[in-house]
């Protein structure tokens, strides 16, 4: 009841949305997919701390079931900093993550700033996002800072920017 309530009443005027809690069960992604796809915001903030697999297939669900429904215009910022503080590999979602959120980054034309420092991404996963990035038009920001990208990922990402005149900032 909770959730359907939240969903009807909260979820469709967010501008922010902080993913919490380990549930990564069938039930809990279904749910949490139904809440994306309830955003009527045309800009979302989503941040997410301890994102291992499970969670990041969780995320990924979401924003493909909102952009599947039609709409393009509404994740401005995604942040998923941080996701290694613990020095708990498990946690990190590393170059295979790196490239499921590829696989969906592309869809989100108004995403102006990402962060996904600190999350074990080599240069293979740098690779993997490079082709998402060239597609995110309206990005402004990319913070991949603490990843150990080393010269091929920032070669890689060179070669994007060229390709990405808005680009303002980049951490590496």
């Amino acid at each position: 009841r909770v959730c359907k309530w939240m969903r009807k009443e909260l979820v469709p005027h967010a501008e922010k949305v902080l993913l919490v809690g380990k549930d990564t069960s069938s039930a809990a992604v279904a749910d949490f997919t139904q809440s994306f796809c309830c955003f009527h915001s045309n800009k979302v903030t989503l941040e997410c701390k301890g994102v291992g697999p499970a969670r990041l297939e969780m995320l990924c669900s979401g924003i493909e079931a909102v952009v599947s429904g039609g709409a393009r215009a509404w994740l401005v910022k995604l942040s998923l900093y941080g996701n290694i503080l613990t020095q708990q590999k498990h946690l990190a979602f590393g170059d295979e993550g790196a490239g499921r959120l590829a696989g969906v980054l592309g869809k989100c034309e108004t995403l102006a700033y990402l962060n996904l420092a600190c999350n074990c991404i080599s240069s293979v996963g740098i690779e993997r996002l490079a082709v998402a990035l060239v597609k995110c038009k309206a990005l402004v920001h990319i913070d991949l800072a603490d990843n150990g990208i080393g010269d091929e990922g920032a070669g890689e990402l060179a070669a994007v920017l060229r390709e990405c005149p808005a680009i303002e900032h980049l951490n590496l």
